[in-house]
């Protein structure tokens, strides 16, 4: 068998899918492999009406879709899937043996129709609902193993009620090693389970009575269909379900139903003559065949086969002394001997190719070569009986009183023949059988290699995780360094940013101190503005006054005129010389009134023009302050882009560094493949080698005679089970170390997933105050508006009132003509200068609109940082994505070793129980496995050491690439250091700057308002 799997493995073709299979017609093969290959759904696959068993573990199958095209399906293996639910197969009647391990099952249902399922693996899911087995009740369903282990049963009631009912159940696993279901840490979960499923042998792998069970399932394994004929009757038993209830001495016997059908064929085939002679019939020789079958077996048990070939001996002596004088008939006799020989020799090879299954070519010699041996002997016998019933009628022709002692001769030697082709069937028997354990001990050697081989290969895969680690690490290194000059640059651009914040600050004081100024100006414009009205107010009251005065006095001199009148009348006339100079008089001190009026109301024109004048030049300056500080935004900006055309310069040198690393893994992953070549001739002469050490094996084998050598031997097997054991819990430790070193990887990786996350806070905390910066310049501006919009309302309000002023003095004076055209041409140089002033407010406007369009341009700068800030995000997801694939191999690696571990306890446990078997059975093949294990143990020994060296290396270079790594942090931990103090200095630097310049902004502040006060 393991020459035929190594055919089979070499006759593995690939598939223009991915898929493998048997032969390079898939469609005529009875097993189909597609193990990793990338299987998405089962339609895909070839299958057909004759295919028997199917394996596609550790694919992405995600339904059970397409098993009807495969009606005959022993055995079906999908372990380490993406299935969610069981459905579609009810079409496979003759299913025995069904794997759905490692999947997302969360409940079980659809096997009603699955009558012929012997085992089943639902092992590590997430099943929480067993109600489906309840579907499986009666003595049709077989169903015989259940493995639960590593789901999330919790009701042990319900698990008792859905298996109740399940007849022929007899193991069951819900715990298993580290992997349970929340039921076992129940209370007395056993005792429950025990009690209320009372069919039960094992529970998780243990007897009732606390034990070691050993679950044996022959039957189900598959390839084994062939050569259950030749196994015993226990696997015979356990293939019914029923075989735990015969006896113990019934299970130990060894039935040759076929050894004794040809028996009787070939007494069948003797000539009545020789029945006649030996006096026996055919019924008694069948009762005397049964009889004597048991017999034989008791005495080979016995007196061992020394005390068969003394009896023979005597025997054959007796008769030679009988039959010294027939000389002749013995030349006829020796001819028929020959041809009988013959015979039974080519009847014996048929019948020895007939049971021998297609399997070790070396196993065929052996059988072969004791078969034709232990027929050659039966027929030497059956030969010597012939002889004597030949010889013996002329004997009893000649000497009829010697005719009572050749029948008693004849018939001791026809039951000793008996005995001796009892006993040489039995240790036919024994042969195959030990022939069978050492097949199966070459499998369990395979399988042990197949473990080796897929240690070395996770070695290897921990090799390539390790060299994947120390780039990712020279990777973590190179972009720490990155990241070390992206944070002096983001240092170089903070301390940029926080200049232009100063810049800003200080621009907003100057144009806080601005405002306050212009609002101390249009405040102190309103107050005079307010004076002005109230002196108006009082020049209105003064006219009102002089007005009444001036009616007053006009009526008084109305008065006083009749008065004069009257005293005229009798004093002066109108032309007189006196009356003339008193009106002059009075008309020379009211021309002096108006004159004094008139030079006041200029005087005060005169006064609210400079005041104009100041206001105008006021403004003038504020908005020169302000073209220099935009002039100051422009130039940061600029300097912003070229801040930005260096970060870009910086990311694109990144890539380039990026696509060299890329360039760098891809020239490792062919070295690796490379050496994975190399790994594989080494393989192939490995096992070259090991095919001529077993070749010298079985030479060595035919010596073999001692059995109580192989009794010590035996025990010698048992430690070096014990040490196995040991060594499996060895690596179990090796495991658990990786696990922990995937641990700490997946730590490290958190750590840099907070730093990153740290880096994205400030980058958005930056854009925020960027952002408030922008509304805090929108707000000024809508603050700088407001004020033009508030002086525009003074000056019209200005205007209003010259106007009204005006139109009062032309109401109130239209007398002085002169005093008017004056005023008149006063308020065009005023109407002139307010559109002038107009003019200014436009230009005012248009710098606003300047003012908007840097906005603009901050918010397009804004948005630029916002995509470096994902771009970052988006690598940094990018990052952890691939962390978690190589977390997720790692997972998928790790449940490999498990699954592999599980299935060589499995097997161990089932040789262990045949190997206790063998022992009370056939003691004679106890020597060759022996020396079987003791090739297998100096192999092992040798890969032990070879793995052990390969492990001391890796350590020393993992210890190499640690030390490296540690000096490497702390070199950047360094530069990181004087980074950190150049930043400090230049940031001290600033900031005496920043006191210099606010120091003399002070100094021009108050030198400004110093001449504004002058």
């Amino acid at each position: 068998r393991t020459q035929q799997s190594k055919r089979q493995q070499q006759e593995v073709v690939k598939r223009p899918g991915g898929a493998r299979g048997f032969k390079a017609d898939p469609t005529e093969a009875s097993e189909l492999s597609y193990i990793d290959c990338g299987v998405g759904r089962l339609l895909d696959l070839p299958l057909h009406d004759r295919l028997s068993v199917l394996n596609c573990h550790c694919n992405r199958i995600e339904a059970l879709a397409g098993l009807d095209r495969a009606p005959n399906l022993r055995h079906l293996d999908l372990s380490s899937n993406r299935i969610s639910r069981i459905s579609g197969l009810d079409c496979l009647a003759s299913l025995r043996t069904l794997n759905l391990a490692g999947n997302r099952l969360a409940k079980v249902e659809g096997l009603a129709g699955l009558k012929s399922l012997v085992r089943i693996n639902l092992s590590y899911n997430a099943i929480r609902d067993v109600a489906g087995f309840a579907e499986m009740r009666g003595p049709a369903y077989r169903l015989t193993c259940i493995e639960l282990h590593g789901n999330q049963i919790r009701a042990v009631s319900q698990l008792t009620k859905s298996l109740r009912q399940c007849r022929n159940l007899r193991h069951l696993t819900l715990s298993l090693a580290s992997a349970d279901n929340p039921a076992c840490r129940q209370r007395d979960y056993r005792r429950q389970l025990l009690a209320g499923l009372p069919q039960l042998d094992s529970l998780d792998q243990l007897d009732r009575q606390g034990d070691r069970a050993a679950v044996e399932v022959l039957a189900d394994v598959p390839g084994l269909e062939e050569f259950l004929e030749f196994l015993g009757s226990s696997s015979a038993a356990t293939d019914a379900g029923g075989g735990g209830n015969e006896d113990e001495s019934k299970s130990r016997r060894l039935p040759t139903p076929k050894i004794d059908a040809a028996y009787k064929r070939f007494r069948s085939r003797r000539p009545a003559g020789e029945l006649d002679d030996d006096g026996v019939d055919d019924n008694h020789g069948a009762d005397a065949d049964e009889r004597r079958s048991g017999e034989g077996d008791e005495a080979g048990k016995a007196d061992g086969e020394k005390a068969y070939r003394e009896r023979l001996e005597q025997l054959e002596r007796r008769l030679e002394q009988l039959t010294e004088g027939g000389a002749a008939p013995r030349a006829e006799q020796e001819e028929d001997n020959k041809q009988v020989e013959a015979k039974s020799a080519r009847g014996q090879q048929k019948s020895t190719k007939h049971r021998q299954p297609q399997g070790d070519s070396a196993t065929k010699k052996d059988d072969k070569g004791g078969s034709s041996g232990s027929g050659a002997a039966a027929a030497s016998a059956t030969a010597g009986a012939v002889n004597l019933a030949v010889t013996g009628q002329p004997a009893a022709a000649q000497k009829r009183g010697e005719s009572l002692t050749y029948g008693e001769l004849l018939r001791e030697l026809d039951l000793e023949r008996e005995r001796r082709w009892k006993s040489e069937a039995a240790c036919r028997r024994l042969a195959e059988h030990a022939q069978l354990l050492q097949a199966q001990s070459r499998e369990d050697a395979a399988v042990r290699a197949a473990a080796v081989d897929a240690a070395e290969k996770l070695k290897s895969t921990a090799a390539d995780e390790r060299e994947m680690r120390e780039s990712a690490e020279a990777r973590a290194a190179k972009a720490e360094a990155d990241g070390a000059a992206a944070e002096s640059a983001r240092v170089e651009a903070e301390r940029r940013v926080e200049e232009m914040r100063a810049g800003l600050e200080r621009l907003r004081r100057a144009a806080s101190g601005e405002e306050r100024r212009r609002a101390q100006s249009a405040a102190e414009a309103e107050k005079r503005a307010a004076r002005a009205e109230v002196e108006a107010a009082t020049q209105r009251d003064q006219a009102e006054r002089l007005g009444e005065s001036l009616r007053q006095a006009e009526h008084l001199l109305a008065e006083r005129e009749r008065d004069f009148q009257r005293q005229l009348a009798g004093c002066y006339r109108m032309g007189s010389p006196e009356l003339e100079s008193l009106v002059a008089k009075e008309a020379d001190r009211e021309r002096r009134c108006a004159a004094q009026a008139i030079r006041r109301l200029e005087e005060r024109l005169a006064e609210a023009g400079e005041r104009y004048r100041a206001l105008e030049d006021e403004f003038r300056l504020a908005l020169r302050l302000q073209a220099q500080s935009e002039e100051q935004l422009k130039r940061q900006a600029a300097e912003a882009t070229e801040e930005a055309a260096g970060l870009r310069e910086l990311y694109q040198a990144a890539r380039g560094r990026e696509a060299e690393r890329e360039k760098l893994l891809a020239e490792l992953s062919q070295l690796a493949k490379e050496q994975k070549i190399k790994l594989e001739t080494a393989a192939k002469t490995r096992q070259e080698e090991i095919k001529a050490q077993k070749a010298r094996d079985q030479k060595q084998e035919e010596q073999l005679e001692d059995a109580r050598r192989r009794l010590t031997d035996m025990e010698s097997l048992r430690k070096e089970n014990k040490r196995l054991t040991a060594q499996l819990a060895a690596q179990d430790s090796l495991i658990e170390g990786l696990r922990a070193e995937k641990r700490l990887w997946a730590d490290e990786l958190a750590q840099q997933g907070s730093a990153l996350a740290q880096d994205r806070g400030r980058l958005e905390s930056r854009v925020e105050l960027l952002q408030s910066e922008v509304a805090s310049l929108k707000r000024q501006l809508e603050q700088e508006t407001d004020a033009l919009r508030i002086k525009t309302k003074v000056a019209e309000d200005l205007l209003d009132t010259v106007r009204k002023l005006k139109d009062s003095l032309v109401e109130k004076d239209a007398a002085v003509k002169r005093v008017q055209e004056e005023g008149i041409e006063r308020t065009r140089q005023l109407e002139e200068q307010l559109q002038l002033e107009t003019e200014s407010r436009r230009d005012a406007e248009d710098q606003v609109k300047a003012l908007t369009e840097r906005k603009d341009e901050l918010k397009q700068q804004v948005e630029e940082l916002t995509d470096r800030c994902q771009r970052a995000e988006r690598n940094a997801a990018q990052l952890t994505s691939r962390w978690r694939d190589k977390s997720d191999q790692i997972s998928r690696m790790e449940a490999q070793v498990e699954q592999l571990r599980s299935e060589f306890e499995r097997r161990e446990a089932e040789l262990r129980a045949e190997r206790d078997k063998s022992a009370a059975a056939a003691t004679a093949a106890t020597e060759q496995l022996r020396t079987a294990d003791d090739a297998f143990r100096a192999q092992l020994d040798a890969q032990q050491t070879g793995h052990r060296r390969q492990v001391e290396q890796l350590e020393r270079q993992l210890a190499k690439a640690r030390s490296d790594a540690d000096s490497r942090v702390a070199e950047v931990e360094e530069e990181m250091r004087q980074l950190l103090k150049d930043t400090e200095a230049q940031k001290q630097r600033l900031e005496a700057k920043v006191r210099q310049l606010t120091s003399a902004f002070n100094q021009v502040a108050q030198d400004l308002a110093e001449s504004a006060l002058r």
